[in-house]
């Protein structure tokens, strides 16, 4: 599909169960369970993340690491650097230089069963595409899950897995190693992040996805995942879309007071390919599932699962968009991966609903906002109702006379230290304050123009 490039001048003043695709592959089932294991609210611990107090469980200190090797720091950038937005269940036969092309940044395979021949020819295909690659530790060869497809092969020791370790390292786009999927044996968990960081000379970060709901659970987690990845699916559980802002959340709380960052993994498939009848997000659902994430402290988006969802009506051309918007053009991942900053700007509702549909009990602001201050004041906004919000911000600084809405070429006056606008159900707006009389950078936005594909 060709793309027609718009440019947009604004002067301003002011400024599971598994399928099996193939006998050597295990797609997973959606994260977090299915909805027949869904927790009730009296199965779910629910604290509120401004009033958490962490315990001896969250604290842990992460799996000793041997003094011989150099630290990730010696010798990559920081991790914090790094947004990493991408997909999950994206096979060799894709076409990994058309995702490359479409603006994303790293690729996961699923493989319960992957040898270091396999995963090179992997990390090759991605490389010659130019994406990063999650590499997947194999839960066949790391602990029984009682996989069917996991019969004849053996467990790994640490020499065999030490040998896998060392070897792929060499892959320069190898940016992270990823738990087996939904791992619940901590101790191989734990051996598995101590055995990365003693056979990858980088000591490249260690991902983990809890699988669930339960905070008790997702709180071991940080003790040996240096990010913690979290799938919350609105459609797939039948849920409010606040259900993104609950179960990020939970990782938010989970983290707290560690060095381990998190992420969401958000829907990118029908339901009811995995037994499901809530259907799939549509493009502005899946836009508001993407920052409603960030707002809630997710430093990198995943997608699950590429193949199942780029053909669903108009999410691929969405997180082209988001995609541009967060690590192309729109530069926001350095917006988003800056400090954490005060939350001085204030918002009260003037209309509409101001609080979210209960998700097990907990209920949110209807518009869920996040301040960053980075080469200028940023705003991010959503509205996770079920209905449209006027809200009115304030408490702006003096001398700010306007807010750009970035990506959609429009500006909203600021007075006397406040300003409102509209929220339909699901919108997304991202501000950057104005000061005084200057000249914006261009606002380059691509459209798809299919008339003229042809």
């Amino acid at each position: 599909m060709k793309r027609y490039t718009v440019l947009l001048v604004v002067l301003l003043a002011g400024s599971c169960t598994a399928s099996v695709p193939t006998p050597m592959l295990i797609e997973a089932t959606p994260k977090a369970h299915p909805p027949t294991d869904t927790p009730t609210a009296a199965q779910v611990t629910t604290i509120p993340l401004t009033e958490h107090t962490l315990t001896d469980v969250s604290t842990a200190p992460k799996i000793a690491v041997s003094a011989r090797m150099p630290t990730f720091a010696e010798t990559t950038p920081p991790v914090s650097a790094f947004f990493p937005l991408g997909f999950m269940g994206v096979h060799a036969k894709v076409d990994l230089a058309q995702i490359a092309a479409d603006g994303f940044n790293v690729v996961h395979e699923f493989r319960s069963i992957q040898e270091i021949d396999d995963a090179q020819d992997y990390l090759n295909q991605a490389e010659a595409a130019g994406l990063q690659v999650i590499q997947n530790m194999p839960d066949c060869r790391a602990y029984d899950r009682g996989f069917q497809i996991c019969e004849g092969y053996s467990i790994w020791s640490e020499q065999e897995w030490g040998e896998f370790t060392s070897i792929l390292a060499t892959h320069e786009n190898l940016v992270a190693w990823y738990l087996p999927d939904e791992i619940d044996d901590y101790a191989v968990a734990a051996n598995l992040y101590k055995w990365v960081k003693e056979y990858d000379p980088r000591q490249r970060p260690v991902y983990g996805n809890p699988g669930t709901f339960d905070l008790e659970i997702i709180r071991r987690f940080p003790a040996f995942s240096d990010f913690l990845w979290g799938a919350w699916y609105p459609e797939f559980y039948e849920m409010p879309r606040a259900v993104v802002t609950y179960g990020t959340k939970l990782d938010a709380t989970a983290c707290q007071g560690t060095d381990t960052r998190w992420g969401a993994i958000l829907q990118f498939f029908d339901s009811a390919d995995f037994g499901g009848s809530g259907g799939y997000p549509t493009a502005h659902e899946l836009r508001c599932d993407s920052y409603q994430a960030i707002i809630a402290g997710a430093t990198g988006l995943w997608y699950f699962a590429y193949e199942r969802g780029k053909n669903l009506d108009g999410l691929l051309t969405e997180l082209e968009a988001i995609a541009d918007e967060i690590i192309g053009t729109g530069g926001l991942d350095k917006v988003i991966l800056s400090p954490d900053a005060p939350q001085s700007i204030t918002k009260t509702v003037v209309s509409g609903p101001t609080q979210s549909p209960s998700v097990w009990g907990e209920v949110y602001d209807s518009i869920q906002t996040l301040q960053k201050e980075y080469e200028g004041t940023h705003l991010f906004a959503v509205n996770i109702a079920t209905d449209t919000v006027v809200i009115e911000f304030g408490n702006l600084s003096e001398g700010i006379v306007g807010m750009e809405v970035l990506f959609e070429g429009r500006r909203e006056p600021v007075v006397n230290g406040r300003f409102r606008d509209t929220f339909e159900e699901a919108d997304v707006h991202i501000y950057r304050v104005v000061k005084d009389l200057v000249y914006l950078p261009l606002i380059i936005k691509s459209y798809s123009t299919p008339a003229l594909d042809k």
